[in-house]
This record gives C-alpha cells, sequence and structure tokens, in this order.
C-alpha cells in the first residue's frame, strides 16, 4: 500500500508546513516585539525593559540555583613557552565537578580574565581550536579559563548501569543535552540553568585570582558557547564586555531556516514574551559587547543578526554609547572563535586588555589526554558520589511541592496541558479531499487530507482503508505513523 507522493500528490506542499505555520502564528507576536521596542526612547524606560526581561528570562527557565563556588583543585599544570595551562576541578553544586583548563600568561599580573564557553565539541575544553583560541590569548596577556559543559569532554552523564560504558552521546554534545533537556522540560526547567550556574562558577574562579583583575572580565564562546556567552550577559552583572560568537539572530529570522534548536536554546515562551536576540546584547549597556558572525552561518542568519546590532545601537544611543556595539564578519559558515580571525582578539585586547593585539603562528595544541584533569577523563569515575542533571531534577521537582488532593491536581494538570497545547481554540471545517482510490488486498484504499486549522493552515494527510463488505457503521482504528517526512499517515483502519 503506497502512501502519499510529493506534494500530497501535487494537492499541498506539506513539506514546510510547520516552520510556515509557526511564523505566522508568531508574525502578530513579532509586530508587537518591534512596537514596543520602537516605544524605547529613554534610559529609564529601556533599564526598565531590560529588568522585565531578565525576569521572564529566569522564570522561563526555572530560575538558577543558589550561587556558591568550590575552590579549583589543581590537578596538573603544563608549562608551555609563555604560558601555563592549569588543569583542574572545581564543584559548582554539592558532588557537580565541573572540569576546566586555565591557561595563565607568564608575565606578571595583574591580567584581564576571561571566561571561554565551549560550544558543541564532543572533547569540548581540548578541542584543538578551542586550545588554539586560549593559547591566543594567553599569549596576549588574558588568564582564561574554559570550562567542559554538562555531557561534554569529561563531564558525560548517562551510564548504562550494567556495563558502566558511556550512552546518550554524540552530536558534540547536543544529543546529550536533548535527553536531559526533555526531562528538564518536564519539571519546568531549562537545561541553561545548570549551564548558566557553571559559568557564573567561573566567573567567581576568575575574580578570586591574585593575579586577574576583576574589573576587567569578560566572556566569550562560540555557537553553544556564544549561546552561554549571551545568558551570562544577561544575568552576571560582574562582565566588563561579552563577545558571543555565532550564537544569535532574530528569530524571526531563524524560523525561516526550520532547523530544530538544542535544548538549552530553547526558551519557553519566548516569542510571545518578547524575549530577542538584541535583548542578550543590550543587556550589557553601555558595556562594550562584540557580535561575531559568520556570513554564510546555517544556523543564525546573518540578516537577523545585523537587524539585532542595529537595535542594539539604537539601545546604546541612549547612552551616548554606540560605538560599544561592534560587530566581526567572516566570510565561512559556522566556525569557531578561533576561525573567526584577528578581528575577535584585536576586539578583546583593545576593550579588555588595553593593549594592541599581536598574532602568533604556528600555535601548538595537545592531544585531549594530555588535557585532563581526571585521572581517566570522566568525572563519574572521579567521583563516586557525583551528581548527574537526573540528581539535580529530582532535587529541583522535591522543592516545588505538588498538591495532596489528587482531584486538585487532576485539575490543574488539565489546565496546563489545555493552556500550553492551546487546546480551547477554534476547529475548522475539514473540507476533506479524496485525491486517489485504490484496491489492495481485498480492501478499498483512500488517500484523503483535509485542514484542522485555518489561516495559518495546518494539514494532515491520511490513508483510509474500509472493506467493502463490512457496514459503514463498524467501529473503527485510528493509526498513527512515526515517520513523518513522507506523509504516509495512515488515518483509519
Amino acid at each position: 500500500m503506497d502512501g502519499f507522493t510529493r506534494g500530497v500528490d501535487g494537492y499541498y506542499d506539506a513539506e514546510p508546513q510547520l516552520s510556515r505555520y509557526l511564523g505566522q502564528r508568531a508574525a502578530n507576536q513579532f509586530a508587537a516585539e518591534r512596537e514596543r521596542k520602537r516605544s524605547i526612547d529613554s534610559r529609564a524606560s529601556f533599564e526598565a525593559h531590560r529588568n522585565r526581561i531578565r525576569e521572564r528570562f529566569l522564570s522561563s527557565i526555572g530560575g538558577l540555583p543558589d550561587h556558591s563556588t568550590g575552590a579549583f583543585e589543581t590537578t596538573g599544570t603544563i608549562e608551555s613557552d609563555g604560558y601555563t595551562i592549569e588543569l583542574g576541578v572545581f564543584e559548582s553544586l554539592p558532588n557537580v565537578h565541573v572540569t576546566a583548563n586555565c591557561y595563565v600568561p607568564e608575565e606578571d599580573g595583574p591580567h584581564p580574565g576571561l571566561a571561554f564557553l565551549c560550544g558543541h565539541t564532543e572533547t569540548a575544553k581540548a578541542d584543538p581550536l578551542t586550545q588554539k583560541a586560549c593559547i591566543e590569548l594567553a599569549l596576549n596577556g588574558f588568564v582564561v579559563l574554559v570550562i567542559d559543559p554538562i555531557a561534554q569532554g569529561e563531564r558525560e552523564q548517562y551510564r548504562d548501569p550494567g556495563t558502566g560504558e558511556a550512552v546518550v552521546s554524540g552530536g558534540g554534545g547536543v544529543f546529550a543535552h536533548c535527553y536531559a533537556g526533555q526531562q528538564c522540560f518536564y519539571a519546568g526547567a531549562n537545561l541553561a540553568q545548570y549551564m548558566i550556574h557553571d559559568a557564573r562558577c567561573g566567573v567567581d574562579l576568575l575574580c578570586g585570582r591574585s593575579d586577574v583583575d576583576s574589573d576587567r572580565i569578560g566572556a566569550v564562546g562560540t555557537s553553544g558557547g556564544g549561546v552561554q556567552t549571551s545568558y551570562l550577559a544577561l544575568v552576571d552583572d560582574r562582565l566588563a564586555a561579552v563577545i558571543p560568537c555565532c550564537a544569535g539572530t532574530e528569530r524571526s529570522e531563524w524560523l525561516k531556516t526550520g532547523k530544530r534548536i538544542d535544548a538549552e536554546q530553547a526558551i519557553h515562551g519566548a516569542i510571545p514574551q518578547g524575549i530577542n536576540y538584541d535583548d542578550f546584547l543590550t543587556a550589557m549597556a553601555p558595556r562594550p559587547v562584540c557580535v561575531g558572525a559568520a556570513t554564510s552561518d546555517e544556523y543564525f542568519p546573518i540578516e537577523g543578526i545585523h537587524a539585532a546590532v542595529s537595535r542594539a545601537r539604537d539601545i546604546y544611543g541612549l547612552y551616548d554609547a554606540r560605538e560599544n556595539v561592534d560587530l566581526v564578519l567572516a566570510d565561512t559558515t559556522h566556525c569557531s572563535v578561533y576561525e573567526l580571525g584577528d578581528g575577535i582578539f584585536e576586539w578583546v585586547c583593545d576593550q579588555l586588555g588595553g593593549c594592541k593585539y599581536v598574532a602568533h603562528d604556528a600555535l601548538s595544541v595537545r592531544d585531549a589526554p594530555d588535557l585532563r584533569c581526571t585521572p581517566d577523563g570522566s568525572v563519574r569515575s572521579a567521583y563516586p558520589e557525583e551528581r548527574t542533571v537526573n540528581d539535580l531534577l529530582r532535587e529541583y521537582v522535591g522543592t516545588n511541592p505538588v498538591p495532596d488532593e489528587r482531584e486538585q491536581h487532576a485539575k490543574r494538570l488539565r489546565r496546563t496541558l489545555i493552556e500550553t497545547l492551546d487546546l480551547d481554540r477554534g476547529s475548522c471545517e475539514l473540507h476533506p479531499r479524496y485525491t486517489r482510490t485504490d484496491q489492495y488486498d481485498g480492501q478499498t484504499v483512500e488517500h484523503v487530507f483535509f485542514n484542522t486549522e485555518r489561516d495559518p493552515d495546518i494539514v494532515v494527510t491520511g490513508v483510509l482503508v474500509t472493506d467493502p463488505d463490512v457496514p459503514t457503521r463498524s467501529p473503527a482504528v485510528v493509526l498513527y505513523a512515526a515517520n513523518r517526512d513522507r506523509c504516509t499517515y495512515p488515518a483509519v483502519g
């Protein structure tokens, strides 16, 4: 029994309909957001807006853990020409260990400090391009702390209880982040809250170093690390400058890509709440911010980046500081901080280092095992009481009590489902269309599609299978197919 051919048998192009639907649903929200932001005409009105955005963001991710940081335990050092790498571990929460490398210039301080936040690479802090960026910065006088995010580097989360082997891995940490992130969503939280907390603890460690000037601390990262940098800019006022790279675009432009997004980047209700990329940039106002971007980035369209930077400059203009918003472009696709080129390093040296950038050629990187902070490259092995995201979520849910009365809980659950899924919205006339009828193994097979929503449209396809010898009002069974890419959903069997 065949399914539909392309374009729902030539009647309707259903392939991009979800992106089209979301774009149309969001259009009014984007228009309202633009109108609100056009009305910001003073520092006072902007600062009130910034406070609202921060509160909405924190509420959407479930808040942040209590802020305390354990000491940096140095587990090894690597001496190199012009800098030293300190290998170490710190606790961001009790029994939650964060592995990190700290690149320290050989000259006496105090130095400017940078929290380097990793994107989605399996080796995280040991990624060769990350190493090169950290070395380049250290040779230009920066203390750079680069940390492994949750589920990357030495911080794998999930193990087979029988074999002890790591499971739920791949995608440079994306798969584990999505796995953990889905559980966070069920708990009313977001994986971002734990990643932001780790980053804040990194800033704590930099501020506490005697060789770091606590008034000259910034954050930098690309891709997922750039997103973490943007988040940190919104919630941590200690940062003197931030450099988010290949990490954001206007949401209206991003929706056009039709791409999925990593769990920690999916902020519940961001569009109706008006939380957009420019809000993370203007959170720093009037402190300097530099956006690094690839002109052909397949994840973050360049048009949305220019729009966000333009909005940010308008806000900075309220502080007579438009020049504090910079944009460094590279004619390439999605890339690392190092690949964005000298423009990033020149900006960082100028804004935080107070010095002229000096480029270095032929930077030598080390194999990932050389940069390990734990004996065998795993916090789960090194610390028997190590807690995972699952453990943190159990604790988080335990602090949010469920009503004792089952009936009240059921009512609340029903109300939440209706509101979350917008189940009270009106329905439309179905107007089913039958594109063709075949016979298969004595059964009548009809290809049917119909609209379940209009303006914007949602089209549902189905294959109606009936036995011509059975009365019309016989029992019916609805089957839903798992393969959603070929429009082959059986509707009734």
